[in-house]
């Protein structure tokens, strides 16, 4: 009997260290600034459980240069490059606000704007990562104001429902 308390308080112990370590990699990330003039940050909505079929993230753009700029808005799928679990795509769409379509995003100086990188996961039989890339380009110069941000989502196989 205590062998069997041992193995379930084990079990407990690993699985609140995967949902730590998991909820990590899901709740926020700064950008890989190429310059010191536009910074990307999101969050991942706490209300949507890790199981939910879509899943908002809240992404705020920061344009920190001292003029107002138009930044292009895109995303797209890449690889997890993670051993562990395999890779699988998921759908998603970059919104604004009050969830319409959205690729430019015009600011004013020093200004913050939030838009939503919303993903609908697939019906998957495998526990999964998706990654998704998402790249804030000014409209207004080369490659000087450009930020981009990686958001790495878990995905449950089906089998863990069960």
């Amino acid at each position: 009997m205590k062998n069997f308390y041992n193995a379930a308080l084990m079990l407990v112990v690993f699985f609140a260290f995967q949902i730590s370590a998991f909820s990590q990699k899901e709740h926020g990330s700064k950008s890989s600034d190429n310059s010191k003039n536009v910074e990307l940050a999101f969050y991942k909505n706490t209300d949507d459980p890790i199981t939910a079929e879509t899943v908002d993230y809240f992404v705020e753009l920061t344009n920190n240069s001292g003029k107002p700029q138009v930044f292009q808005i895109r995303g797209e799928m890449i690889s997890c490059d993670d051993a562990s679990l395999e890779s699988s795509d998921v759908k998603f769409e970059i919104l604004d606000k009050n969830g319409a379509p959205l690729k430019l995003i015009k600011t004013s100086e020093n200004q913050r704007v939030q838009f939503i990188v919303r993903t609908t996961k697939p019906q998957l039989n495998k526990t999964s990562w998706s990654c998704i890339q998402i790249h804030a380009k000014s409209d207004s110069s080369s490659q000087q104001n450009f930020a981009s941000i990686l958001i790495k989502q878990l995905n449950p196989g089906a089998s863990n429902f069960k």
